[in-house]
């Protein structure tokens, strides 16, 4: 009797353990393995593959203030630089130089390749998305992860995501991102887990295209470190003058 209670009790508590786990929890913890809380910068490099054209990169800074509100600096290729974007909540915009002022723009446009201005600007799953896990175990890439199902709160880059998360350590490690249609856009694998800024971090999503499968995208944070930035360079007017 004493050993039924007992395994009774080990069920309970397993069970209980899991079920604190919520959805919500796990997309927050998945946040913070890919960046900093707080104020951070960090350099991304942004390649291209497709088979009808060459390679093309293009190199970015972001300054990031807080998951809601980043300025990303454009470093080169040279007709690139200068420009730069400023993310506000779910507001976009976007200074080129020559013109007199920024303008609107959408965070699904895409950058380069299958990145999306958002890709770079702005990832906060938590603040963005309502998260239900569909499935509280499934191997992918080998790992034991979760399965969690993300839908939009508001009009964000993606419509719905799939969304695979290690147990135990948070680690992002497999994405799938849907149009409205329910069409999958593209599918993204992080990889390339290092000591950055002050945890284990992803340091390269590898990008395939939903409908064009030899259709190839990599991010690339080549550094990432905490830093602390005046409240002006987040803003519209500070754009043409972002150093």
């Amino acid at each position: 009797m004493k050993r039924l209670l007992a395994l009774a009790c080990i069920t309970v508590c397993a069970f209980g353990t899991l079920s604190a786990e919520s959805a919500d929890g796990i997309v927050a913890k998945a946040d913070a393995v890919r960046g900093p809380a707080g104020s951070f910068r960090m350099k991304i490099k942004v390649i291209s593959q497709r088979p009808d054209q060459a390679e093309q990169e293009i190199f970015l800074e972001t300054y990031v203030k807080d998951r809601t509100t980043s300025v990303v600096k454009f470093v080169n290729p040279p007709r690139e630089k200068g420009k730069a974007m400023l993310m506000v909540n779910d507001d976009l915009w976007m200074y080129i130089p020559g013109s007199k002022r920024t303008f609107r723009i959408s965070p699904q446009q895409r950058l380069i390749g299958d990145v999306s201005n958002a890709d770079v600007a702005r990832v906060n799953y938590a603040e963005d998305y309502h998260a239900k896990i569909i499935k509280a175990h499934e191997t992918v890439e080998g790992k034991d992860c979760y399965l969690i199902e993300l839908t939009a709160k508001t009009k964000v880059s993606y419509n719905r995501i799939h969304y695979w998360v290690e147990h135990g350590t948070y680690r992002p490690i497999k994405a799938t991102f849907f149009a409205v249609s329910g069409k999958p856009l593209k599918y993204a694998t992080y990889k390339g887990y290092k000591q950055v800024a002050g945890a284990t971090r992803p340091t390269v999503v590898y990008i395939v295209d939903g409908i064009k499968p030899e259709w190839k995208s990599e991010i690339h944070y080549t550094s990432m470190g905490t830093k602390s930035f005046p409240d002006s360079i987040f803003q519209q007017s500070a754009l043409p003058d972002l150093r």
